[in-house]
């Protein structure tokens, strides 16, 4: 028989490696015929791996018979490891046949990586789950395969009862990964069921899953809370859960009602008894008079497919005030006053007077307060959507006092003599006004009462004639019903006078010569006057009247012996005389009283001699 052998002595053994699924290994083998005889041959490989035994997976190129000469003739023989599934680490021989006889030409080595992803249960039955509720399945997914693959199921297919998470994800060799199935049925039904529902996997047939359930009535309602508060205010009450499971629960309450809110979750711990879950009223519109209660209510859907129902009852009032405001203003000054206003919508609204206020938003409102007189003013201030009756309302109050000096008035002149200034009295009313006037300044002459003509002004006329020289101040306040109080500072000035007209004397030496001049009285009070002279050839006399209605006898006294006095004794009724007094002259001024005196009374007249000048 002729010899045949591998071209690689050495090399007996065809390492194919280890191989991912879809991937193609190639590696060539050469066959020597080392005899003289020329060699006619069939090659083959022969493995008990039954994934071997597929089509396509482990070829030999050629195929047909192979026809070598003798004495080291070659050829190139392929072999082709090209795997579709998971392989164990396998060994295969390629076998020689030649005339009848079967020779082992060589031993292939090689293996298939890939991924054996399973689950542990195909088909999950939920029971019966209450409307609006919800309950959870676990089914886990294994890898038992050699690669890190790729799964992701086809979610569109669960809608709309069922979901699945995670969703999508890696799964590497020798894991395990917990998929957690919810059943949150859509509406009643006996019998829900979702079969053949794909998870698709990276270079593996697709698993398939299988859910059942069925959709009952939710119980009635375990309870009703009822709630009433002001419209655009708060109210909240609270419900008391329990998890008598051995499980965590994190319940999502379903609220209805759109006045009502409340947590998105609440997490109860295993055993946790009345835990507390607040629930908060708040109505944006008022109740109406036809529909005064609201109703809403709030379902606990529970783990196990049970849930707990409240039902909701609100009633909103009308609105409290949403600000007092109190202000002290003065008279006559314009203030304005911002008024904060809500929108407690999320659109814009518009009221009274088109104020447009944007949604959830504040606008100021400008307010305007004048009062003419003092007094205390309360006004409340109300917000109206025309459309849908709402309002919000304010409350105000102004305390006009009266204000500063309408201005000042300068007046100076010289004293006992007249000067006149003026006022301009506005009246912005349609009627006429008449001012009470008062001025406690004894110099300044104004009338008791004042008329303006509606809304006009007029001038007020004040005269000023002091008695004394200096400087003084005083106030001018102008008092109405209708118009309140105004006050005017005054700054006046009396400067010295000029002399009055002079008094002349014509006598012969040695005769006496007596001339009458009056002094007029300016003043409203009683006043002595003190009556001298710096010469001593003059004398001065007093004027003294009998005030009685029959005729009197009056009686002189003078204590210093340096005055005389001439007078007579007896007066007529109402009538007047001249008293002379007479000074004789001294080193030094020399002071003393006159006393006139009668029964029924006595006038006192005080005394004052000046030195007889030097010769």
């Amino acid at each position: 028989m002729a010899r045949l052998v591998q071209g690689d002595v050495g090399r007996k053994v065809v390492k194919l490696g280890n191989v991912c699924i879809g991937q193609t290994v190639k590696k060539m083998v050469t066959v020597a015929n080392k005899s003289a005889a020329p060699l006619t041959f069939k090659l083959r490989v022969t493995s008990t791996v039954p994934e071997l035994q597929e089509a396509g997976v482990l070829c030999l190129k050629p195929s047909k018979d192979l026809k070598l000469k003798g004495r080291g003739d070659t050829c190139k023989v392929e072999v082709t490891f090209s795997p579709k599934r998971r392989m164990q680490p396998f060994s295969g021989e390629v076998l020689l046949e030649c005339r009848g006889l079967v020779r082992s030409l060589c031993v292939v080595w090689g293996s298939c990586q890939g991924s054996l992803v399973s689950l542990d249960q195909d088909q999950l039955s939920f029971g019966a789950v209450v409307q609006q509720s919800s309950t959870c399945r676990r089914v886990v997914m294994r890898n038992a395969g050699d690669t890190r693959v790729r799964f992701m199921w086809d979610v569109e297919s669960f809608k709309p009862d069922f979901s699945i998470s995670p969703t999508k994800g890696y799964i590497s060799p020798g894991m395990d990964v917990p998929l957690v199935v919810t059943f949150r049925p859509s509406k009643l039904s006996q019998a829900v069921q979702y079969e053949g529902l794909r998870c698709f996997i990276q270079g593996s047939e697709a698993l398939r899953l299988t859910l059942a359930g069925s959709c009952v009535e939710a119980p009635g309602p375990k309870e009703t809370l009822t709630f009433s508060c002001h419209v655009r205010e708060r109210q909240s009450q609270t419900i008391l859960l329990s998890n008598p499971s051995s499980e965590a629960w994190t319940l999502q309450p379903i609220i209805e009602g759109k006045y009502w809110k409340g947590p998105e979750f609440i997490h109860l711990e295993a055993r946790q008894k009345e835990k507390v879950y607040q629930v908060t009223y708040r109505p944006l519109t008022m109740s109406s008079e036809n529909k005064k209660h609201r109703y809403g209510s709030i379902f606990f859907p529970l783990p196990d497919g049970t849930g707990l129902r409240y039902h909701l009852e609100g009633t909103a009032e009308a609105p409290r005030c949403s600000g007092a405001i109190s202000r002290q203003v003065p008279c006559r000054k314009c203030h304005t006053e911002l008024i904060p206003v809500s929108n407690w919508l999320h659109r814009p609204q518009r009221g009274v007077s088109y104020m447009d206020v944007p949604s959830s938003a504040k606008k100021d409102y400008q307010l305007t307060f004048l009062s003419y007189k003092e007094g205390v003013f309360r006004a409340k201030v109300t917000f109206l959507n025309e459309t849908t009756g709402e309002y919000l309302f304010h409350m105000v109050t102004f305390k006009a006092v009266a204000s500063g000096p309408m201005g000042t008035v300068q007046m100076s002149t010289a004293v006992r003599q007249r000067v006149s200034s003026s006022v301009k009295v506005d009246n912005p009313l349609p009627v006429p006004v008449t001012f009470d006037i008062n001025c406690k300044v004894p110099d300044v002459s104004v009338p008791q009462h004042f008329t303006v003509p509606a809304q006009s002004k007029a001038d007020l006329v004040l005269e000023y004639q002091p008695l004394q020289t200096g400087e003084s101040s005083g106030q001018l306040v102008l008092q109405s019903s209708d118009l309140g109080s105004l006050f005017y500072t005054l700054q006046l000035k009396a400067t010295w006078s000029r002399p009055e007209k002079p008094v002349y004397f014509r006598t012969r030496l040695g005769s006496r010569q007596t001339i009458t001049t009056k002094i007029r009285h300016f003043a409203q009070q009683k006043t002595e006057y003190l009556v001298q002279t710096d010469c001593a050839n003059f004398q001065t006399a007093k004027i003294h009247q009998n005030v009685f209605r029959k005729a009197t006898a009056f009686q002189y006294a003078v204590k210093h012996p340096g005055f005389t006095v001439r007078a007579p004794e007896v007066l007529r009724a109402k009538s007047s005389t001249t008293i002379t007094v007479s000074f004789a002259g001294g080193p030094a001024p020399v002071t003393s009283r006159l006393v006139v005196s009668c029964p029924g009374g006595s006038w006192i007249y005080h005394l004052r001699g000046l030195p007889s000048p030097r010769k």
